[in-house]
């Protein structure tokens, strides 16, 4: 493998966008991670490989914190995406003379077991629960496999019914493809809610924890062929669950509070996967 070229960084930050950064900090304001856990600072990173800084950016822990939702690029009053900057610098990493494959395998372990962990949470406020209590017992519920119980539907599970809805969707599976939490699918996968909701299995997706997952990064819709705004059905869904009394009305922002819970011992596992 070869090592990453000096300039490489500053390519990075070039197709964020970065000449166009105001520094107004709206990317930190929106960090869920920063949030959380105070770790992670979007303008700092783009900084950094604005100026060309090698070592220290590809040896930044803060680069494999970012969950990868996209509000940094959403919230940017001029469109800098740093979150593809750093979708960038980590493919820089992997390049790297020593890097590990195991270390990859840690990650993307790590990265689903953040999302099984969520999904915990997202099913247990749906159920009255103590999710909160929960979410302080990061190692458990990490670790813990989808329960086989009346009413809970895993997304990967396919499903007969009417078709309607969605009707361009072609269930090629782009928006997979491009998702930055499906790592295990019976956990969340963008395609399988579609293709419930096609097949006249919305109230099981209303009803299913894994419809508040979504991170709303809005890939999917981007990558669609057919120009299925996924990221918006989701979103529509998820209200729709809350009318029909489902969800409880504050399900987003209950979530949002489980989120920082969980991170700082997500990220305490990214360090550790890292040896750092």
């Amino acid at each position: 493998m070869t090592r990453p070229r000096p300039g490489e960084p500053l390519a990075a930050a070039v197709q964020a966008g970065y000449e166009h950064c105001l520094s107004c900090h709206a990317c930190r304001s929106v960090c869920p991670v920063q949030a959380g856990t105070g770790q992670l600072t979007p303008l700092k990173l783009l900084r950094l490989a604005a100026l060309g800084v090698v070592e220290p950016l590809l040896h930044a822990s803060e680069l494999w914190y970012c969950l990868q939702c996209n509000r940094c690029a959403s919230a940017c009053p001029v469109s800098v995406a740093p979150s593809n900057m750093i979708r960038l610098l980590r493919q820089e990493c992997t390049c790297q003379e020593g890097w590990s494959s195991s270390v990859n395998e840690a990650l993307s372990g790590l990265r689903s077991s953040l999302q099984r962990a969520r999904w915990h949470m997202a099913d247990a406020v749906l159920r009255g629960d103590d999710a909160e209590g929960m979410a302080l017992e990061w190692a458990r519920w990490a670790n813990q496999p989808l329960p086989e119980r009346a009413g809970v539907v895993a997304l990967g599970e396919e499903q007969d019914g009417a078709a309607w809805g969605l009707s361009a969707c072609m269930t090629c599976g782009a928006c997979t493809t491009v998702c930055p939490i499906t790592h295990d699918r019976a956990v969340f996968d963008p395609v399988r809610v579609f293709r419930l909701v096609n097949l006249g299995q919305e109230d099981a997706v209303l009803r299913s924890p894994s419809l508040w997952l979504c991170l709303g990064c809005g890939r999917c819709s981007e990558s669609c062929t057919q120009q299925v705004p996924g990221h918006r059905v989701i979103r529509v869904l998820q209200q729709q669950s809350m009318a029909r009394g489902h969800a409880p009305p504050d399900m987003s922002a209950r979530l949002e509070a489980i989120d920082r819970l969980l991170l700082p011992a997500y990220l305490e596992a990214v360090r550790a996967a890292l040896g750092r």
